[in-house]
């Protein structure tokens, strides 16, 4: 006897409802990257060391306090949580071109190699180097006055941007097995 083409129809689309629910299943079932190592937001604070040249404002001059806009702050290097230091700091200087970029980092030079292992310093300078700041503005005026010598507006005569430095101190600990990232 015959089967009615409907039960045919019904049981083909019984068989692609069911590989379909497997081909889902196994979507679902995926190996999945173990979760990255929660990162520290840092507040930085940045200082001049003692010595270093400083830009003089003219009589005539204004100018702004470069901060960074953009800035992230160093990761804890997977590889050195088993190492099982307790506290590693890295004094870094940035030297900051005209146009508000790091050009360059320079890591000072660690006491002893055996407790400052070197992927501290490049998770440092790999920071670093991706940070963005307001560049360091010169701006030069000139006074307008009126006919008794009242001094009525000012003009913007001339604007330079320059290159500046500033020092960092970060601090790596592991706290409570947790790889903690601040700054000093």
């Amino acid at each position: 006897m015959r089967r009615p083409s409907s039960l045919r129809f019904c049981r083909g689309h019984a068989w692609l409802a069911s590989a379909c629910a497997l081909a889902v299943i196994g979507c679902t079932h995926q190996t999945r990257p173990a979760p990255a190592l929660p990162q520290t937001s840092v507040k930085v604070s940045a200082h001049v060391a003692p010595g270093t040249p400083r830009y003089e404002e003219g009589e005539d001059e204004i100018s702004n306090r470069p901060s960074p806009l953009e800035f992230p702050a160093p990761a804890y290097p997977p590889v050195a949580i088993a190492l099982g230091l307790r506290r590693v700091e890295v004094n870094a200087k940035v030297i900051v071109d005209t146009a508000g970029r790091v050009s360059e980092v320079r890591i000072a030079a660690a006491p002893d190699p055996t407790t400052h292992p070197s992927v501290f310093d490049e998770a440092v300078r790999e920071a670093l180097l991706r940070w963005r700041y307001i560049p360091l503005t010169f701006r030069r005026f000139v006074e307008v006055k009126d006919g008794q010598g009242n001094v009525v507006d000012s003009r913007l005569l001339s604007s330079e941007n320059k290159p500046f430095s500033l020092d960092y101190n970060f601090v790596f600990e592991v706290r409570d097995g947790k790889p903690v990232v601040g700054a000093r």
